[in-house]
């Protein structure tokens, strides 16, 4: 089964051309580069590089849903598990998102941030891999005109990457 929403706002179509793929690349690789130049201002050190990733990758993302709330709060409670269970979640989840971007851009409280940041990633990341493991692709377009790639194809990517650096960070902060 494949997901399709009908709406009242901007062209919802997925498409896997190029130029779609470009966007997202183009998004990640400006995070990359601020992130690098932040991260290299007292020489480079690959744990500041990683809090100012996440912490620019995750104010960007959110700002994306927040920018598309409405079709967001259709999609959210479809994989995210936590907005599966405790449905006024997907309204604050873009929020929740911005905010964890800024407590690691901060670099207060990291073991705490990088903890919350590893149970959201994962909520995503989990419930949208059961999603396509039992009925298919979300082949909505990632809200709209501003990334035309597959909503589950970003959410994947997106989600990973939380996971991946937030269990870096994590494991780092506890061990230092």
């Amino acid at each position: 089964m494949v997901y399709y929403m009908k709406t009242n706002i901007a062209p919802m179509q997925a498409s896997s051309s190029g130029k779609e793929k470009l966007k997202l690349a183009g998004i990640i690789l400006f995070i990359s580069m601020a992130a690098t130049l932040m991260g290299t201002l007292d020489g480079f050190d690959g744990l500041e590089w990683i809090r100012w990733f996440m912490g620019g990758f995750m104010v960007v993302f959110g700002g994306l849903k927040l920018i598309g709330i409405e079709v967001f709060i259709k999609i959210a409670p479809l994989y995210d598990l936590i907005a599966k269970m405790f449905k006024p979640y997907k309204y604050f989840y873009p929020l929740v998102q911005v905010f964890l971007g800024m407590m690691f851009i901060i670099g207060l409280f990291q073991t705490f941030t990088a903890t919350v940041s590893l149970v959201f990633g994962l909520s995503s990341l989990i419930g949208m891999i059961k999603i396509l493991s039992t009925r298919g692709q979300i082949r909505l377009s990632y809200l709209g005109n501003i990334i035309g790639l597959r909503f589950s194809t970003v959410s994947i990517i997106e989600n990973t990457i939380i996971v991946v650096l937030s269990a870096i960070s994590l494991v780092t902060s506890i061990a230092l």
